[in-house]
């Protein structure tokens, strides 16, 4: 729990370092949301709030970025894209005109409109997931600004039809944020801002029924969640403390007890400002490991947990500047562990618009992913200080070679493999940063990359 002082105590040891990440101009509208598909190819959608305003998506193509009109209505967001198993995204939003939850849902020739209809003004602050069967759960708020008591709604479609209830959470005012994940078993688990009473709740359905459980005394906005090999929930969430300055939290459940941790402060939070819709994004990747993007208006920042300690990166700082970030903050990670960010800088307020923006690492690929027979790579330890061994898995190794690269690409040293596939190199005279590994046989190359503290 955050201290009443003008900042956050945070108990999680936290890095800070940098790596050099590519941003471009996507194109003009607001309030994006990211999704990986099956060829590690992002899809940013995106609005625009106004009469009409549009909504569309842009998938990253090798020419760039490839931008479709999917339709045009008054929308509001934040809105929500996911992947299913094919690899077809769904986007969900509320449809300001029907006043009513929309999914538009891509079936591999065209874009397809899913109405959820249903009474009350309701389908804002949308989260949406597919389940193994690649049926459509999402949460939203239908909200109390409208005179519903109905606050949190679930909606599932098996194909065919919807089905909506209230989870019974009581009365909730739209601007703060749902997130929904669907577990192994097909069972929904979402969570919320309960802004009564100033809480984070979490919500299953694993009984059958909808069990709510409050999870943090104070704060819960923007709340975002994953849930591990085990089911487990991790959540990431926003604590306001005074004025526009408030605390990133990390909580879990470590299968007995919740476990909360304060890991950053933010300064540039005012609750009420155009565009406070979603400030955390949590994610993880292939091997578990849990990626995290937060923004204010003028901070964008990334984190991964490395063990005990969270390691930070600040992208983008407009302390200094007059750009304004849209507090919206999107994040994915591809199959090579590789973060994807969208977020977007506002430059007008009505309607609610400005440039959507992407960032992703210069260095696309942490190690490069193996095909059947393929050579693997493994660096060690990742962060390093004082030296990193490289281990792959092809034995005997003769005839290989490991050259060892700054993030620019410019050789440092060249090394025959050992008979035992692996190498140890000294990093004390190497400057804190990204170095590459690259793994050659003569004919083909396998690359990784590492960070020196």
């Amino acid at each position: 729990m955050c201290k009443l002082y003008l900042l956050c105590l945070s108990f999680f040891p936290i890095f800070l370092y940098a790596q050099n990440w590519t941003f471009e101009h996507v194109d003009f509208g607001a309030k994006p949301a990211i999704a990986i598909d099956k060829k590690d190819r992002p899809h940013i959608a995106y609005l625009l709030e106004d009469t009409p305003g549009f909504l569309k998506n842009a998938i990253l193509q090798d020419t760039g970025f490839q931008i479709t009109l999917i339709d045009q209505a008054y929308y509001y967001g934040p809105l929500a894209i996911a992947m299913d198993s094919k690899g077809r995204p769904a986007i969900a939003l509320h449809h300001h005109d029907d006043e009513d939850e929309y999914i538009y849902r891509w079936d591999g020739a065209f874009w397809e409109a899913l109405p959820v209809a249903s009474e009350g003004h309701d389908g804002w602050d949308n989260a949406i997931a597919f389940d193994s069967q690649n049926n459509i759960h999402t949460s939203s708020i239908d909200p109390a600004q409208f005179g519903s008591g109905e606050g949190v709604e679930y909606a599932y479609f098996d194909g065919n039809v919807w089905t909506k209830e209230s989870i019974q959470a009581g009365p909730a005012q739209y601007e703060f944020s749902t997130c929904i994940q669907v577990d192994q078993s097909d069972v929904p688990h979402l969570v919320f801002y309960d802004d009564i009473g100033d809480n984070l709740v979490y919500a299953n359905r694993t009984s059958g029924a909808w069990e709510n459980q409050t999870i943090a005394n104070k704060g819960g906005m923007f709340a975002s969640l994953v849930l591990d090999e085990s089911n487990l929930p991790h959540i990431s969430y926003y604590e306001q403390i005074e004025g526009d300055i408030g605390c990133i939290h990390y909580t879990y459940f470590d299968g007995e007890n919740w476990q909360d941790e304060v890991m950053d402060t933010l300064y540039h939070v005012p609750i009420a400002f155009t565009g406070a819709r979603n400030l955390t994004a949590l994610a993880k990747d292939v091997k578990g490991k849990l990626h995290l993007a937060y923004s204010d208006r003028k901070v964008l920042k990334y984190a991964t947990l490395e063990a005990s300690f969270w390691q930070v990166e600040e992208l983008l700082n407009y302390t200094k500047s007059d750009t304004i970030l849209g507090a919206q903050t999107a994040l994915a990670i591809d199959s090579r562990s590789n973060p994807h960010i969208t977020y977007f800088e506002l430059l007008d307020k009505s309607p609610v618009s400005g440039n959507i923006m992407y960032a992703r690492p210069s260095i696309v690929s942490s190690i490069t992913p193996p095909v059947q027979g393929e050579l693997q790579i493994e660096l060690s330890p990742n962060p390093a200080k004082e030296q990193i061994l490289v281990t792959i898995n092809a034995i005997p190794s003769k005839g290989l070679t490991a050259s060892l690269l700054d993030h620019k690409g410019q050789l440092i040293r060249v090394s025959k493999m050992s008979e035992k596939g692996s190498i140890a190199w000294s990093l004390t005279q190497l400057a804190s940063g990204v170095y590459i590994v690259q793994i050659s046989d003569g004919k083909q190359v396998w690359s990784g990359q590492f960070l020196k503290q």
